[in-house]
């Protein structure tokens, strides 16, 4: 029997509802557009939107994670500095990205012209200040912020979207709603960070960039993970293929509300008992993590098999194959969050991102040579090899503790 006290479960409630709103409304409105596009535009639409991530990904620089680490280490003070210096980097790096992603279309080929480019600056300058900005809520316990400001991003990009996907009837649709919408929350999130501009010193910026040349390893496995597979899967399959994949991928993805959230609510009290080395602590707040996430993806897979054996358009034709992989996969994926906790806190996230990048070039080289297996599989392997990778790292990390009597 779980016994989760009065405050962790508020915690958890207020972070299931978060992630739920923010996964859901997307969610629904991906099923919305994948009724009223083809295969074929859905594809383009999810190519769209996987260059985005890649692009916010790049311009936030793993930045995230130095909040992580810092919060409750050093004085307040010192950490806003490093909050509003993070801040800074980002908006800056998302110039020079853009800059280098035009330099690269113009002269390799692929511009798709000036409103296509405008609406891919906008969206990953808001998507990679926004990851910024909602992490220090996270690390800063600010749970009813963080819960109105997912729901008003999530809702407001489903509402537009569909919106114009209706009006459009073509994937351009989709590039209208992610456009005007990010630009909106670009705007909001920039007020709501206010005066927190004025600490960003020289000094902390250089910290945030050293901190982050640590971070290349586990940046590029993040690109390669939320963005460029799917660019490699449109070059080796078709448009049609692509959109079949992002439709299977966007549901059995939802599952990843539970992990986030249940790894959310627990953070503050993991982070505390790494930095002390309370092993105790440590694992009875993994075991109730863990047992959840299992508890939910029961619920949760038994749902979406209803979901795709019953109710998916007629375009999609259910495959049993994709449905078992992709859900045994986010599991894998909500387990690894568990476990990578104590790269974060022991300053390993050179380590970590060497273990996803040789578990991420064994995916790409998959798709690229070894594509008859299915897309679905290889992702499947992919996401058991990392989930081994840390699990293993984390047991070695425990027995040394261990054998020292308790702390690290």
């Amino acid at each position: 029997m779980i016994n989760f006290s009065i405050k962790c479960q508020r915690t958890l409630v207020i972070y299931l509802m978060s992630e739920g709103v923010t996964k859901i409304f997307p969610t629904a409105s991906t099923l919305a557009i994948v009724y009223m596009l083809t295969p074929e535009d859905f594809g383009k639409s999810i190519l769209f939107v996987s260059i985005v991530s890649i692009l916010s990904s790049l311009s936030s620089f793993g930045v995230a994670s130095i909040l992580v680490r810092d919060k409750g280490r050093v004085e307040d003070d010192e950490y806003k500095k490093i909050y509003s210096s993070s801040i800074f980097l980002v908006f800056i790096s998302s110039f020079l990205v853009i800059g280098c992603y035009l330099f690269f279309v113009l002269f390799f080929g692929g511009y798709q012209g000036v409103f296509y480019t405008l609406y891919l600056f906008l969206s990953s300058l808001s998507l990679s200040i926004f990851s910024v900005f909602i992490k220090n809520l996270v690390v800063s316990g600010e749970k009813e912020m963080y819960f109105k400001i997912n729901f008003l991003k999530s809702s407001l990009l489903a509402v537009l979207t569909v919106l114009f996907v209706f009006i459009e009837n073509s994937y351009w649709g989709r590039l209208y709603g992610v456009g005007f919408s990010s630009l909106i929350l670009l705007v909001l999130v920039l007020r709501l960070i206010g005066g927190d501009f004025s600490r960003f010193s020289f000094f902390h910026l250089k910290v945030v960039v050293v901190y982050c040349t640590r971070m290349i390893p586990q940046l590029i496995s993040n690109l390669i993970k939320i963005g460029l597979d799917k660019v490699l899967i449109s070059v080796y399959f078709t448009s049609d293929e692509l959109g079949f994949y992002g439709f299977y991928f966007t549901v059995c993805s939802a599952f990843m509300v539970v992990g986030q959230s249940l790894n959310n609510s627990y953070l503050p009290t993991l982070l505390s008992a790494h930095r002390t080395g309370d092993l105790l602590i440590i694992k009875k707040e993994e075991k109730k993590i863990i047992s959840m996430i299992f508890l939910f993806f029961i619920v949760f897979s038994s749902i979406s098999f209803v979901f795709f054996k019953f109710f998916s358009p007629e375009k999609y034709v259910f495959d049993f194959y994709a449905y078992f992989f992709l859900s045994l996969s986010f599991l894998f994926n909500s387990l690894y969050l568990v476990y990578m906790k104590v790269f974060v806190c022991r300053d390993k996230m050179l380590l970590l991102g060497g273990g996803n990048i040789i578990s991420l070039a064994i995916y790409l080289f998959g798709i690229v040579f070894l594509s008859s297996f299915g897309v679905f599989l290889l992702y499947f392997i992919y996401s058991v090899s990392v989930f081994l990778f840390v699990f293993l790292y984390r047991l070695g990390v425990y027995s040394v503790w261990n054998g020292a009597g308790i702390k690290r």
